[in-house]
């Protein structure tokens, strides 16, 4: 992130406490799971719905500028990384493009939203972080790409990172 960029990260935009958005996040997990009556798959599906629902608040003022950024898909890597630090102050451990599987992978070892939270045994297979490849769906949309972002791993289930594995089906 260039000087324009971190000013406007640390200026510009409004902060959360990160203890108020892991607390709303849980909250909003723990409703899921009650209204899909502890079904891991329709509650995962629900987390990643929330993310793509997100996206048009996140970043409608900011669609016309991704033209400019992310013309193609695999510009997308970089684009999607800074707008992940923009939002929440963290930067991803690893963003790789694979122009043979067309696949961009993100992992972040410090995810923002289950750092310090751990899963017990029965939600293992949860997808807590899944609100961010909603995300990430979402923007693909609204740009008109044909793509779709799924979480890979979770730390909070036990996973070494959360990792996110955004496909182009072009």
């Amino acid at each position: 992130m260039g000087v324009k960029g971190w000013l406007g990260h640390k200026l510009k935009t409004k902060k959360t406490s990160l203890e108020l958005y892991q607390a709303t996040i849980a909250g909003i997990v723990d409703t899921f799971l009650a209204k899909n009556e502890g079904d891991i798959e329709k509650t995962n599906a629900d987390i990643k719905d929330l993310g793509e629902r997100m996206t048009a608040t996140l970043l409608m003022g900011y669609a016309e500028k991704m033209k400019e950024h992310a013309p193609s898909f695999e510009k997308f890597k970089d684009t999607l990384s800074l707008a992940y630090k923009f939002y929440s102050g963290n930067s991803f451990t690893d963003a790789v493009y694979d122009p043979q599987r067309k696949v961009i992978r993100f992992e972040d070892d410090n995810c923002f939203i289950c750092r310090g939270i751990t899963l017990s045994d029965d939600l293992k297979d949860l997808k807590y972080c899944s609100v961010v490849p909603g995300i990430f769906t979402g923007v693909m949309k609204l740009r008109g790409f044909p793509a779709d972002c799924n979480q890979i791993e979770c730390k909070a289930a036990g996973g070494q990172t959360c990792a996110y594995e955004l496909v182009s089906f072009e």
